[in-house]
């Protein structure tokens, strides 16, 4: 993922290892305007890049963007934003923490890609691979729309508390609190850009899967924890 690590999902979508989960209580069901709800309003000062979880490839530096709650839409300055769906779970641990599951799906969200050339040295800056950005959807651009589905377990500080941000949860987990795994995957279709090696405005499909495993020591099968984080962009028809 990345920036989720990137799942901006920057090199590493979660730094932290999950510890070993116990006996859990049984499930409950959260409402998902919770989870929604969680999810912290836009700094005008900072690029939504910043903001909100991104994805991708390391081998490549392709990130892959795509609207999970609402808050690219806003930058960008429309008054539909993407429809999602979802639902929220939470068991009780042994030890008073809470064991979260959220599954999410979405759809007509704003989405884009562009290529970190630096190692998130400088992100999020970067040509532009497919879609437009929010910035540039806010002065006229048509954007690429996308659908796709979240699913990630994590261990919160104490049950029945106050969900988290998404970003906040990635990037800066509290004491306590801990990603055991994530699987994101989305897709989108709308325009290629020059930087892509395709023709400005081709019409163009993207995808990405992204699968983090963080509940066993060494963070899964690879060193940032993502067995799984590819991301692909290509003419239509190809």
């Amino acid at each position: 993922m990345k920036r989720f690590l990137p799942l901006t999902l920057a090199g590493v979508l979660l730094l932290a290892v999950a510890a070993p989960v116990g006996a859990a209580g049984k499930a409950t069901s959260r409402p998902f305007s919770d989870w929604l709800d969680a999810q912290q309003s836009l700094d005008p000062t900072l690029p939504i890049e910043l903001q909100v979880v991104s994805w991708f490839e390391p081998a490549t530096g392709v990130q892959f963007l795509s609207d999970l709650d609402g808050r690219v839409a806003a930058a960008a300055g429309l008054a539909d934003g993407p429809r999602i769906r979802g639902t929220v779970s939470e068991r009780a641990l042994p030890d008073g923490r809470g064991q979260v599951s959220v599954n999410l799906s979405y759809s007509q969200s704003i989405t884009y890609l562009w290529l970190d050339e630096n190692d998130f040295a400088d992100f999020p800056n970067g040509p532009e691979l497919f879609g437009y950005r929010a910035s540039e959807v806010a002065a006229g651009a048509t954007p690429a729309l996308g659908s796709g589905t979240l699913h990630l377990t994590f261990i919160h500080p104490t049950y029945g508390m106050d969900l988290p941000d998404f970003t906040q949860l990635a990037f800066a987990p509290l004491p306590g609190q801990e990603v055991v795994k994530v699987a994101f995957h989305g897709q989108a279709r709308g325009d290629l850009r020059a930087a892509s090696g395709y023709p400005e405005g081709a019409s163009g499909k993207a995808a990405t899967q992204q699968i983090g495993l963080f509940q066993t020591n060494g963070g899964g099968a690879t060193a940032d924890g993502f067995p799984v984080e590819w991301v692909v962009y290509k003419p239509v028809g190809n």
